[in-house]
């Protein structure tokens, strides 16, 4: 039996959401790290299209994931994670706000 290189096998990631999330993802985002990162972020959390749009317009990528930090050169080891850690919770808390005012919206707009 061949082996298979370790993470291959699976879904890819393009498979495991809506269509029309792949498609705003290679219309928006030219880096495929950075569209990669977006990717798992929309099949983890389960954004809606309307909020993948806001993440990627408002440039969540740089300012969360692939932004670099200088935590750890700059902070002791347990400081180092706890304020990565509470960027972090920042970050859930805001897509979390961003995603009910997305729905509402969405609300207001199938009642008019």
């Amino acid at each position: 039996m061949r082996e298979m290189p370790h993470g291959s096998i699976g879904q890819q990631l393009a498979d495991q959401m809506p269509w029309f999330h792949s498609c705003t993802l290679v219309q928006k985002v030219k880096d495929s790290v950075e569209r990669e990162w977006y990717a798992r972020a929309c099949i983890e959390l389960g954004w809606s299209r309307n909020v993948l749009e806001i993440q990627i317009d408002t440039g969540l990528y740089a300012r969360q994931g692939g932004a670099a930090s200088n935590f750890e050169r700059t902070l002791p080891g347990l400081q180092s994670d706890l304020a990565r850690e509470t960027l972090d919770r920042l970050g859930r808390s805001l897509e979390s706000v961003l995603e009910s005012l997305a729905s509402a919206s969405r609300r207001r707009g199938s009642s008019a």
